[in-house]
C-alpha cells in the first residue's frame, strides 16, 4: 500500500507541467504528506503490536517518531502553500529544511520561536504536533514496559 502511494506521488511528478505552478506543489506535498503518514502508521501499528520487545521494536518506534515529524514538517509546507503567511518566520530561505526544523522544534516543544504559526489551521496543528510529541514517548514507555512485563511472568 505505501508503494502505491509513493509510486503515485512519483506519478504526479509527471503532471506538474499541466496544473499551475501553485497547485502541483499543493499536490506534491500532500503525496508526500500521506505516503510519509502511511508509513508512520504501518510503522508504529508494528510498534504497538504485541510481542516480544527487542531491537526491532525499538528501532522501530525511533524510526516512528521521526516519520512522525517528517510527516508534520511535509504539512506545515502544506500549509504554508495553501494559506501563504500562515507562519512568520525570522529565516529567509522558507525550503522544506525550515519545516523540518520546525516540525522537530515543535515536536519536542522546544519552541525557539524562530517561525510562529499566525493562521488559525498552523496553530491548531502546532497544538497537535506538541501534544503529540509529549504523548509518544509516554505512551510508548508505558507500552513496551507493560509487554515486557507481561512476557516476563
Amino acid at each position: 500500500m505505501v508503494i502505491g502511494v509513493a509510486m503515485a506521488a512519483v506519478a504526479l511528478r509527471f503532471f506538474d507541467e499541466l496544473w499551475s505552478p501553485q497547485t502541483a506543489v499543493i499536490v506534491r506535498l500532500a503525496s508526500y504528506g500521506l505516503s510519509a503518514a502511511l508509513l508512520a502508521f504501518i510503522v508504529l501499528f508494528r510498534v504497538f503490536a504485541g510481542g516480544r520487545v527487542n531491537e526491532h521494536r525499538i528501532l522501530g518506534a525511533v524510526s516512528g517518531y521521526l516519520l512522525l515529524g517528517l510527516t508534520w514538517a511535509t504539512i506545515y509546507g502544506l500549509v504554508e502553500a495553501v494559506y501563504p503567511g500562515a507562519f512568520v518566520r525570522n529565516v529567509a530561505s522558507g525550503d522544506r529544511r525550515d519545516w523540518i526544523y520546525y516540525s522537530f522544534v515543535t515536536l519536542t516543544t522546544t519552541g525557539y520561536g524562530d517561525i510562529t504559526p499566525v493562521h488559525p489551521v498552523a496553530r491548531t496543528l502546532a497544538i497537535l504536533e506538541a501534544l503529540v510529541g509529549q504523548l509518544y514517548p509516554a505512551i510508548l514507555i508505558a507500552r513496551l514496559v507493560s509487554q515486557d512485563i507481561m512476557r516476563s511472568r
